[in-house]
């Protein structure tokens, strides 16, 4: 039997205290530092503006707030690299740590090898060129594995446009047969980009007037697409504060993807003192929902031929 909420919020706790704490603790002095150096940074910015305006005083107007803005440009890349190493120097430590205090969790940042892997489920309804992945973490529950992104997918072809930004969940499902079904905010639909797809009538007209439902199997897509899947999806979304973009079953992936600004877990803020951060357990609870969601999928019996069994080789 799986672990409860309770259970992994009580091991999480303990291996918060005895990991973590004796790092954020070590890191303080780090932090400090690096908040110091900003805050010299934005004064050095405002004195270095001053003095131009004042060197440049009875010239034209224009000139003067030009060399104002060029200085200020520059300022402000330098408080936004400080900013951005502490983040990277922070995370590269932090996130193994993290990864310790939960079970079977792993993480990385960087390339992730299988970024078409997205292109081929569909999810974005939309064909991107780049993907910008800042966080990848690989965990199991049970037989069940799953992959959690966050990142943006990028269309650079004609003009750059950001077609999502936000989180993916994948769920690595064992499956009885072959089907691939998407559901689309009405507002994403490209239709070239489905064109293996069929758009189906599920019967819901609240459900129609807001998402679409793409196929290649409406026997199984009206199995998979009822009333208790997207109410369930619908929780998973709010405790990620986020929107719901669109979900998908494609062979035997399932994806559930979720759009937000905001990161898995936010470290930067200089000036707030890591060790009183409760975005430790935010991003527990984010991962215990995804725990809740395999548990959906394992415990629910009206989803037809899909259901979640235990790998080809472990039967």
């Amino acid at each position: 039997m799986e672990k409860s909420s309770s259970q992994l919020r009580k091991e999480f706790l303990q291996n918060y205290t005895k990991i973590l704490v004796p790092f954020l603790k070590n890191y303080e002095e780090k932090r400090k530092i690096a908040l110091i150096t900003w805050y010299v940074a934005i004064a050095l910015s405002v004195i270095a503006a001053i003095v131009v305006l004042v060197l440049l005083k009875g010239k034209p107007p224009i000139l003067m707030l030009v060399a104002a803005a060029i200085v200020g440009a520059v300022g402000y890349g330098i408080t936004l690299n400080i900013k951005t190493k502490y983040n990277k120097d922070l995370k590269k430590g932090l996130m193994p740590l993290i990864c310790q205090c939960v079970e079977n969790l792993t993480y990385e940042t960087g390339d992730y090898k299988n970024k078409n892997l997205f292109a081929s489920a569909r999810v974005f309804g939309k064909q991107y060129s780049m993907a910008k992945l800042d966080s990848v973490f690989y965990g199991s529950r049970g037989d069940t594995k799953f992959e959690l992104f966050e990142g943006a997918f990028i269309n650079t072809v004609n003009k750059k446009e950001t077609i999502f930004q936000g989180v993916i969940i994948r769920l690595k499902l064992y499956k009885k047969i072959d089907s691939h079904t998407v559901v689309y905010k009405n507002n994403l639909i490209n239709t070239p980009f489905t064109y293996d797809l069929k758009r189906i009538s599920i019967d819901n007209v609240n459900f129609e007037e807001k998402s679409s439902v793409y196929t290649n199997d409406v026997y199984v897509a009206k199995h998979l697409i009822n009333t208790e899947l997207t109410t369930f999806l619908k929780t998973v979304s709010k405790a990620f504060s986020a929107k719901i973009y669109s979900c998908a079953f494609c062979k035997d992936d399932f994806f559930l993807v979720l759009e937000t600004q905001q990161h898995l877990f936010p470290v930067n803020e200089l000036n707030k003192s890591l060790i009183d951060d409760n975005g430790f357990f935010i991003l527990l609870d984010d991962f215990i929902t995804v725990y809740k969601l395999i548990d959906y999928f394992k415990d629910n019996v009206n989803l037809g031929p899909w259901v979640i069994l235990p790998p080809p080789d472990e039967k």
